[in-house]
């Protein structure tokens, strides 16, 4: 046990082990047990049986009870389904003493960053009897254990987590070369594993391509997954803000310098430009770079603006042949300066924006890591992806009118966030509705204008609320009504509204929209059929 102070109570420390099925980790973890170096360990699993310790494996007298100290999680991966369970065990071994250490083996599909993330959780104090894990427990080390004889199968694979691991759940669509540079981008310490069973060439290029995703970790090639245990427990390299952004992609985006790995043949470089893609020729292009670009680029990741969705910040990122985006936050520009980052100095916020009124922070920013990727290659097929000057000059209003040509749908990141709610629900809404008055659409944009009023009376209501003033929002929600607000899920579910939930005037107005809401999707149905 170790203490951040001397008038704090001993803290817990907790080494997380993650790695793919068969890379190793369970052979690291009976390891751990069972090797005579006098720390008295606790372990939380997902699967006993994996493990199979018996009283062979513990030496008596290194251990306090350990088998009993086993806490096995089922009905699911401890990162995802049982966080709250994983918390529950965790302050319960935290607070019964007698442990120098916690050990935590996550499933093969568990991400390090999201069991790291159940210590910075707000809890309920009247449930836990803490309002934080880390009153009782700190992160000491993130390991991931990586199988390098399977590693380029991995790493280049399209197939979702389904194809290798069994119980994935039906919404997890992460496919395995997304989890493989998860579990690396975000560990401390990477064990290189199988060492014996590949050429000192692969182990070289594996290597390679694992310091330009985390610069930061230290690595270790090992057989059987055999370190020294002063490497794996009590190492204190955890640190939530580094952690945070030591994936070799931000530190691209941020210009630190990355260790030199192109005697790996493993390099990287950064696109950058103040000019959107137009949403039909980036369709295709997504497609072009799945079947051509992404052999020899291993991790893509950053940031785009996409012209027919202006004002969202695009969240663009690859491992292997596989595309993933979502959209991250609104751009600084459609922002309150409220808003802005804290952790953002003014200097650097001004540098973000460009005087063009349609520019301002947007941008494209991208990292690029692989197999010696061709700079030119992809920068030449993006220039034609960008605007051209004609396109640029007609202005947001016509870009929001731009043919996607089956450009995927964004997910929201926070469907509670108001600033971010709805791409057409701003500054995007009001830009459609100018360009249709201009088209002489009167009655299409006077419908868009009433939508956006209601939505402002929403939003108004919310601040009410925030400043103590019910009655104002009450009635702010009621114009939302009157102007045709019909989101039944949004009163229901958003937190702003909690103060107001039991008040008599809201249950009806609710009745009100929630009827409004079926008859609108009862109407949309039967036009389907």
């Amino acid at each position: 046990m170790t203490t951040d102070s001397k008038n704090e109570e001993p803290k817990l420390p907790v080494t997380v082990l993650s790695g793919f099925l068969g890379s190793g980790k369970t052979t690291l973890l009976k390891k751990i047990l069972s090797e005579a170096h006098g720390k008295r360990i606790a372990v939380v699993v997902n699967d006993m049986a994996e493990i199979n310790i018996d009283a062979n494996l513990v030496q008596q007298g290194d251990f306090k009870q350990v088998q009993e100290k086993l806490v096995q999680m089922t009905n699911g991966c401890i990162c995802c389904t049982l966080r709250e369970d994983l918390i529950k065990e965790v302050t319960a071994l935290a607070r019964q003493g007698g442990f120098d250490h916690l050990v935590i083996e996550s499933t093969g599909i568990g991400e390090p960053m999201q069991v790291a993330e159940a210590f910075s959780f707000d809890l309920e104090e009247d449930k836990y009897g803490l309002s934080k894990l880390t009153e009782v427990a700190r992160l000491d080390t993130l390991v991931t254990v990586v199988d390098t004889q399977n590693f380029n199968n991995y790493i280049e694979s399209k197939d979702a987590l389904s194809k290798m691991f069994e119980d994935v759940p039906e919404e997890d669509e992460r496919s395995i070369a997304h989890l493989l540079v998860d579990q690396i981008e975000c560990a401390n310490v990477i064990l290189l594993n199988k060492k014996d069973q590949v050429t000192s060439e692969k182990m070289a290029h594996v290597e390679g391509i694992v310091k330009q995703l985390n610069p930061d970790a230290k690595l270790y090639e090992t057989t059987y997954s055999t370190l020294p245990i002063e490497n794996l427990l009590g190492t204190g390299l955890y640190n939530a803000e580094k952690t945070a952004t030591m994936a070799g992609w931000m530190k691209d985006l941020e210009g630190e310098l990355v260790p030199e790995t192109e005697e790996y043949g493993i390099s990287s470089f950064v696109y950058r430009e103040r000019r959107p893609f137009h949403p039909q020729r980036f369709a295709e292009w997504i497609k072009k770079f799945s079947a051509e670009w992404s052999t020899s680029v291993l991790r893509s990741k950053g940031f785009i603006w996409v012209a027919s969705r202006h004002n969202t910040m695009g969240e663009w990122s690859t491992a292997g042949p596989v595309v993933n985006m979502c959209a991250a936050q609104d751009w600084l520009a459609c922002c309150p300066q409220e808003a802005y980052p804290t952790e953002t100095t003014e200097a650097e916020i001004r540098a973000m924006f460009d005087s063009h009124p349609f520019i301002c922070d947007r941008r494209q920013e991208i990292v690029f890591i692989g197999q010696k990727p061709d700079k030119e290659g992809i920068t030449a097929d993006l220039k034609k992806v960008l605007l051209t000057d004609e396109e640029f000059q007609e202005g947001p209003g016509a870009w929001m009118e731009y043919d996607e040509g089956g450009l995927a749908e964004w997910e929201e990141t926070d469907p509670h966030d108001h600033g971010a709610e709805n791409q057409e629900g701003g500054g995007a809404a009001l830009s459609t509705a100018i360009t249709l008055i201009s088209q002489n659409k009167t009655s299409e944009a006077r419908e868009l204008l009433t939508e956006l009023q209601a939505l402002i009376q929403y939003n108004l209501a919310c601040c009410d609320l925030r400043e103590g003033n019910k009655d104002a929002a009450v009635k702010h929600l009621q114009e939302a009504a009157a102007l045709g607000f019909d989101n039944a899920d949004h009163l229901t579910q958003d937190s702003d509204l909690e103060p107001i939930r039991e008040d008599p005037r809201f249950q009806v107005l609710l009745k009100a929209v929630e009827t409004r809401q079926k008859e609108k999707e009862e109407a949309a149905a039967k036009e389907e059929e």
